[in-house]
């Protein structure tokens, strides 16, 4: 090899070699930020199953429902409630009630199948107070949403001039 060469590749070796502490803490960063959004994305996954409300049931008994559902089950339980209205078989809008019970209570074991097998063992009125319950964090939600809106415009500077 001609020594011209030589020298440029050791000097780009040597070029190199001095940027190589930086690298190295843009990597330690880079994982680092990665670490963190990664968690920022953990956070959200879990809150499907984890942020949950205690729903009073009356002489303090309470049961956890849901506040954060995924799209798929906000979908399904728009889907439940519209046919609800019109389903006129008490059989199968039990079976509705039932699946939505299911979708909003925190408790695996509270399914729709247990619902239906065990009617005998819980009040419906404790089961309406779960949906009713659940459907007052949603309007709550939805009011608190609006405030924070409304609040948030008032601070807006007004326009100068006529």
């Amino acid at each position: 090899m001609p020594a011209k060469t030589l020298a440029e590749k050791a000097k780009i070796k040597e070029a190199l070699d001095a940027a190589k502490p930086t690298h190295d803490k843009m990597r330690a960063l880079s994982a680092e930020e990665d670490a963190k959004w990664n968690k920022e994305i953990a956070n959200l996954e879990s809150r499907v199953y984890t942020e949950a409300v205690e729903i009073d049931l009356g002489n303090g008994t309470s049961i956890a429902i849901r506040t954060c559902l995924l799209g798929s089950e906000g979908e399904r339980l728009d889907e439940l409630e519209k046919a609800q209205k019109t389903e006129e078989d008490p059989v199968k809008r039990a079976a509705m009630a039932a699946e939505m019970i299911e979708i909003v209570t925190l408790n695996p074991l509270i399914t729709k199948e247990w619902i239906l097998e065990n009617q005998d063992k819980y009040s419906p009125a404790d089961v309406l107070r779960v949906l009713m319950g659940f459907m007052e964090v949603r309007v709550q939600e939805r009011k608190d949403r609006i405030m924070r809106i409304y609040n948030a415009s008032l601070f807006r500077p007004e326009p100068v001039g006529p």
